[in-house]
């Protein structure tokens, strides 16, 4: 044991007692990425009473680490009692003024934790880490000053990582708000129905406020909707609109073709977000040349073919694609409307696929998927009110990612810090 670590189990003490009484009916299970979640457990017919209590502050883990993605499935309970899996194993610290529990929750979230814990585990068929094998678990303890130090800082990248989440959550919703008012709603401006110019006079903007619809636009019944649409606009399919192209994998086997700087989008790339920025995969300038994809502008659409069917994202920047994906650009250039276009398009599909097969997407749903044309004008204007709810939220992401980057950064640095000082290996 290195000078400045500790032994954990002389710092923590095992728990969790059964729920015998039947005190507590929220059943909570544990993921990967360290945190309490709903139980995937089917709790009809299952009594409770043989599960272990968590109680607030104290911390569980799922000992089994066999196909778990490579990490142990660890979490503070930070929210009311719950009841977790009696396979599951319960401790908490003995003296909160010797080791702050945050620190402690940080030092799990270290991916070389991960990397301890799976070495670590024991078994043939299923390998596991139990409470013995986490007692044995070194770590640096500075003085309680110093962990509360580490943790300040540590949170206050979590705070902005988490502001800038809830920024990009209600910029998403404005935008899809914003398409349903215009192109669902026809509430669009009435004064965009013919004029071709953006102008801010007093006047045209107490125009821009007044609805096509309810100002009495004129509206045309079209049959293959079933419903009346603005005079002038236009039912056709989905690829009348947008541009369809494939992509392409080059050899996994040549290394030359891989680990280089051009972004190769899969459908493990898509994110919560709008915006794919940085993909799991990375191909050379060889490897580009070595496959059936191109290198995709940024704003270029991405929409799953297979795994996860029907997910869209937006490129943040340059890269090529994989062959499960279509990429798509809109016919007039117009890459924000096209997105949210797409995303309501799909999304319908998805609800006609309701009790059916939707297993896989190919060109003839995009041929056979009917939307909506509207006029250029309107699509242009439209596209010109999300530039900047686009730019911010690309923004945010990026500024994310600096983040994160930053947090792993001092995750890593509390392996070497003591108090006041770093340690020089």
């Amino acid at each position: 044991m290195e000078s400045n670590y500790s032994r954990l189990g002389d710092l923590i003490v095992e728990t969790g007692p059964k729920n015998s009484e039947n005190e507590i009916t929220l059943l909570q299970g544990i993921s990967n990425n360290k945190h309490f979640q709903k139980a995937k457990t089917n709790t009809v017919g299952i009594k409770l009473e043989t599960y272990r209590i968590v109680r607030t502050n104290e911390f569980a883990f799922n000992r089994a680490t066999t196909r778990n993605g490579e990490k142990i499935s660890i979490a503070r309970r930070k929210g009311e009692d719950c009841v977790v899996s009696p396979s599951y194993r319960i401790f908490k610290i003995k003296d909160e003024t010797l080791l702050n529990s945050e620190y402690l929750e940080m030092w799990f979230k270290r991916p070389a934790f991960d990397r301890y814990a799976r070495f670590r585990s024991h078994g043939s068929a299923h390998e596991f880490f139990d409470y013995d094998e986490m007692s044995e678990v070194e770590l640096p303890v500075p003085s309680l000053e110093k962990q509360q130090e580490i943790v300040a800082d540590y949170n206050a990248v979590q705070d902005r990582i988490r502001i800038n989440e809830q920024l990009n959550t209600a910029l998403e919703e404005t935008a899809q708000a914003l398409y349903k008012h215009w192109f669902v709603d026809f509430q669009f401006p009435v004064k965009y129905a013919n004029s071709s110019t953006i102008t801010s006079s007093p006047l045209e903007r107490t125009e821009e406020r007044l609805g096509y619809k309810s100002s009495g636009g004129a509206m045309v019944y079209n049959e293959e909707l079933d419903m009346e649409i603005p005079l002038g606009w236009e039912v056709v399919s989905f690829l009348d609109e947008l541009n369809i192209n494939g992509g392409g994998t080059p050899k996994t086997t040549n290394p030359d073709f891989w680990n280089g700087s051009i972004p190769f989008f899969t459908p493990k790339d898509v994110g919560k977000s709008f915006f794919t920025i940085n993909t799991e995969k990375y191909l050379t300038e060889e490897g580009l040349e070595n496959c059936s994809s191109k290198l995709y502008n940024q704003n270029t659409i991405f929409i799953t073919a297979r795994g996860t069917v029907g997910a869209i994202s937006i490129s943040g920047r340059d890269m090529a694609m994989n062959q499960s994906c279509y990429a798509f650009i809109d016919k007039d250039n117009l890459q924000y409307y096209g997105h949210q276009s797409a995303k309501f398009a799909i999304d319908n599909l998805k609800r006609q696929a309701v009790g059916a097969v939707f297993s896989a997407l190919v060109t003839k749903d995009f041929e056979s998927t009917m939307i909506l044309k509207p006029s250029l004008n309107v699509k242009q204007k439209f596209n010109h009110l999300l530039e900047p709810i686009y730019s911010n939220i690309l923004n945010a992401q990026i500024e994310n990612i600096k983040h994160r980057e930053l947090s792993d950064l001092l995750l890593s640095k509390m392996a070497t810090v003591v108090d006041g000082k770093e340690l020089v290996n």
